[in-house]
């Protein structure tokens, strides 16, 4: 979602909502025999703040004039 003016970008991100990431292993080696399970709290949400400094109006004049002249170069 773009805020200020178009400056700022807000984001959620979630992860593993339903509680599915599970881990496991066993082991069998020569007279020994062990296995464990684990389930940890893989739920994560995240939420993200990008703010752009600068004036946004001179990367996009220069884009212009530079495809301007190159869009020239080509033509001669």
């Amino acid at each position: 979602m773009k805020v200020l003016k178009e400056q700022a970008v807000l984001g959620v991100s979630l992860s593993d909502i339903l509680y599915t990431e599970r881990g496991q292993a066993a082991v069998y080696y020569t007279n020994q025999d062990f296995s464990f399970k684990r389930r940890g709290d893989s739920r994560i949400l995240r939420f993200s703040f990008t703010y752009k400094l600068g004036d946004a109006s001179i990367a996009k004049k220069k884009a212009r004039e530079n495809a301007s002249k190159s869009e020239l170069e080509r033509a001669q």
